[in-house]
């Protein structure tokens, strides 16, 4: 969605062409949690696993 002065709102932006190292897999695992009807974080986003087939 976009305001009225061109703000955005309920946006997922990918990269593409990065080019780089790696910085790793973050140390702490990610936590989805439910409070009331609302999951918390609203948004999440997260990289694959490596594949190892």
């Amino acid at each position: 969605m976009v305001g009225g002065k061109g703000e955005l709102a309920d946006v997922f932006v990918t990269l593409k062409g990065i080019s780089g190292k790696s910085t790793g897999a973050p140390a702490e695992p990610i936590v989805i949690d439910q409070k009331g009807c609302e999951y918390t974080p609203y948004v999440l986003a997260a990289r694959p696993a490596r594949r190892s087939w």
